[in-house]
């Protein structure tokens, strides 16, 4: 493990839960006090949004120049948004090393997953953003969004049996991986009630097999980015302001940024 601390920071749809490498739950969570800062987990506006980052390493007591940090973000967010947020990070704050993963994928580490079917609530707009994770790697194309609120209830059943079938048939593995991965499900989120909907309207048909059913736990994305800074194999992972300054976009796809 590394000395240096690594810094944690989740980007939510309603806060940023932010600590180091190691905590179990967030340290620190600031809710957004402007709307449009952060839209279904997409960031919109870099101004306002590079004053909740001060306040986390304020509060967090650590220095940003040539700090270590972990971001997990939505999967929603553009490539652009990525190129923004680095340059921000690298520029602005003078952090060292950087590493964005996908909330997703940070999702599925928190529960000791490498392969399995992740939905995110967004309970603010109604929203489930439905991402397979398949050997670490977010399968970006298989990824869908449902309004909650637009589709009748005993849809959400259908779209969902509909969505594991063309995954698995879209993944060229074999069998038992595709049974594993269609068994394994994961619902992030923070509104309880919302979740245990979603959950029994799923569960239904769906024979899971997930620790405690489909598994819950409102800090996932952060407590998986908190156990993957933990590993002595997240050091490689991570994007020095170096390899960012000699060409951005290419260092991006480079570290993969877009799949873990």
């Amino acid at each position: 493990m590394s000395a240096v601390p690594q810094v944690v920071i989740d980007i939510g749809v309603s806060d940023i839960r932010a600590g180091v490498n190691g905590d179990k739950k967030p340290t620190i969570i600031i809710p957004y006090e402007n709307e449009g800062v952060v839209v279904d987990g997409e960031i919109k506006n870099f101004p306002i949004f590079e004053k909740y980052i001060e306040q986390v390493y304020q509060q967090l007591k650590i220095e940003t120049l040539n700090s270590s940090l972990l971001v997990s973000l939505s999967t929603l967010n553009s490539l652009q948004n990525k190129i923004e947020l680095c340059d921000l990070l690298f520029n602005k704050f003078k952090v060292g090393n950087l590493f964005i993963g996908n909330q997703s994928v940070m999702v599925s580490y928190a529960y000791g997953q490498m392969t399995s079917i992740i939905i995110i609530t967004d309970t603010i707009n109604n929203n489930l953003t439905i991402l397979p994770v398949f050997d670490g790697y977010a399968q970006l194309k298989h990824i869908i969004q449902l309004n909650y609120s637009n589709i009748q209830e005993e849809l959400l059943n259908q779209r969902f049996n509909e969505f594991v079938e063309n995954v698995t048939k879209g993944l060229n593995v074999d069998p038992s991986k595709k049974e594993y991965l269609s068994k394994h499900v994961v619902l992030e989120g923070n509104n309880h009630s919302f979740i245990q909907n979603i959950r029994s309207k799923i569960s239904e048909s769906q024979p899971f097999e997930t620790i405690d059913n489909l598994s819950t736990e409102p800090n996932a994305s952060f407590i998986g980015g908190s156990i993957l800074t933990s590993l002595q194999d997240f050091l490689p992972m991570r994007l020095s302001s170096s390899e960012y300054s000699s060409n951005p976009k290419e260092e991006i796809l480079r570290k993969k940024f877009f799949l873990l």
